[in-house]
């Protein structure tokens, strides 16, 4: 293969379609992306346990996959939006010092 050819092997799905994974992040480009719990968990900066419980308690939109946790990335913007949701500052910041 000549150099200006090769793909990074993160960028290619099983069935070999193209997703637009980056590989520093495993996030899949903005059209139709479904993310897995710790994409997800990742992006609202909350831990995988969370997103968990928020799916037993029917909080946030999913459904599975192949027993396997899904999200669409345009649903969870609207869920965002409808909840007001707010991802938590980084750890220090807002946050008074004793």
């Amino acid at each position: 293969m000549a150099a200006g050819n090769q793909e990074h092997p993160a960028r290619r799905t099983k069935s070999g379609a193209e997703t637009g994974l980056t590989p520093r992040k495993g996030m899949v480009a903005m059209e139709e992306r479904l993310l897995t719990v710790e994409q997800l968990a990742e992006y609202l900066q909350v831990s995988a346990k969370t997103v968990y419980r928020l799916i037993h308690r029917k909080e946030i939109p999913c459904y599975k996959v192949a027993n396997q946790w899904r999200f669409k990335w345009d649903v969870i913007q609207e869920w965002m939006e409808k909840e007001n949701f707010r991802a938590p500052t980084p750890a220090g910041k807002g946050k008074e010092k004793k």
